[in-house]
């Protein structure tokens, strides 16, 4: 049997005081962990993609996703995922732990999210062109 790494959050941002939260653009992410998206992997923090360009598959726990712009994707921990593309794809990509979500949001819980709660409820949605320019724009901001 075939053993699948578990990536850890402090392998991606080293460099700063945030153990526990991390964001990025979507090509300076793909292009930092070239080694690491194309192979089945899972995480032990909560992970969140917006696909603004390009296109692919998303395959997350034996499912296949198409991945186009307008495309956004919710893992939880322990979910096995990776990515193959057919073009450069763009966009924005951030992780949290439990932990951090609930420090800063107390008076909810991620388990009511849908996309987190069951494993029957489908990780992708599909935004139409207005929402990707308006979350564009809080990415932007919060990764300058």
């Amino acid at each position: 049997m075939k053993i699948i790494p578990v990536l850890n959050i402090q392998q991606f941002e080293q460099d700063t005081p945030w153990s526990d939260f991390y964001s990025n653009d979507l090509k300076s992410h793909l292009k930092k962990n070239k080694d690491l998206f194309h192979i089945p992997h899972s995480h032990d923090f909560f992970l969140c993609v917006l696909f603004t360009k390009g296109s692919g598959t998303h395959e997350i726990d034996l499912d296949t996703y198409p991945v186009k712009p307008g495309s956004v994707f919710f893992l939880k921990p322990g979910q096995t995922h990776y990515w193959t593309f057919d073009n450069n794809p763009e966009g924005y990509i951030f992780f949290h732990t439990q932990d951090f979500y609930e420090l800063h949001f107390s008076k909810s819980k991620l388990e009511q999210f849908p996309f987190y709660y069951s494993h029957k409820n489908t990780p992708s949605l599909t935004l139409k062109l207005e929402n990707i320019k308006y979350l564009e724009l809080n990415f932007k901001d919060i990764n300058t």
